[in-house]
């Protein structure tokens, strides 16, 4: 009986390290990405870079949506594919 409870507390802490393990991760995310975004601090379930000098003045509307990528091993290679982009 005392195992059971033994395994059942190590599975908690298991599985509460790995619900953890991306807002952990988020912390090493650099200021300035590549293209010149700045990190936006303090959102809670997603990563966003923003470009402070862009102006969407010039629009009448804009529709923003999840970026959406899928990745598919073939062989040793982990290919990753953004939908509707092809090489």
């Amino acid at each position: 009986m005392k195992s059971v409870k033994v395994s059942l507390f190590i599975t908690s802490l298991v599985v509460a390290a790995l619900v953890a393990s991306p807002v952990w991760a988020k912390k090493d995310l650099p200021a300035v990405n590549e293209e010149g975004m700045e990190l936006v601090k303090d959102t809670r379930m997603t990563t966003i870079y923003a470009d402070a000098g862009a102006d969407l003045g010039i629009y009448k509307r804009i529709w923003l949506e999840d970026a959406s990528v899928r990745s598919r091993r073939i062989g040793n290679v982990t290919r990753i594919a953004t939908p509707g982009v092809h090489p």
